[in-house]
């Protein structure tokens, strides 16, 4: 009985040594675990002190390139309605151009056949 009561006796003392081991390994993951999150947590609020002036700075520009765009669109409407209405101009000065020419031309032939008719009498 002595022998079955030292094998138990060892293999309780094994087990404990054993649990004992496996607690402090663990304390020791736990531990390097909080560490680790506690240098991402700093790595993290470093990243977003640091992006946020640069993401402010970002949104301003995209601020600034949208009204640029909107005012070079404006401009672009504008230059387009003008270079419409100088078209519609330049169309009604070229007609009343050619109708003025062929006005002028109807009257020279007519005046020239009429210097010829008298040469020719």
């Amino acid at each position: 009985m002595e022998h079955i009561s030292s094998e138990l006796n060892f293999s309780l003392s094994f087990a404990v040594i054993m649990i004992g081991i496996s607690i402090f390994f663990l304390i020791q993951i736990f531990i390097r675990l909080s560490d680790l999150l506690k240098s991402m947590n700093s790595l993290l609020e470093l990243v977003e002190h640091e992006l946020k002036p640069t993401l402010d700075e970002f949104q301003k520009i995209l601020t600034h390139l949208s009204s640029i765009s909107d005012k070079a669109d404006k401009h672009v409407t504008q230059l387009s309605e003008t270079i419409d209405q100088a078209s519609v101009s330049t169309s009604s000065v070229v007609k009343k151009a050619q109708i003025s020419l062929s006005g002028f031309f109807a009257g020279l032939s007519e005046a020239l056949k009429r210097i010829l008719a008298d040469i020719n009498k």
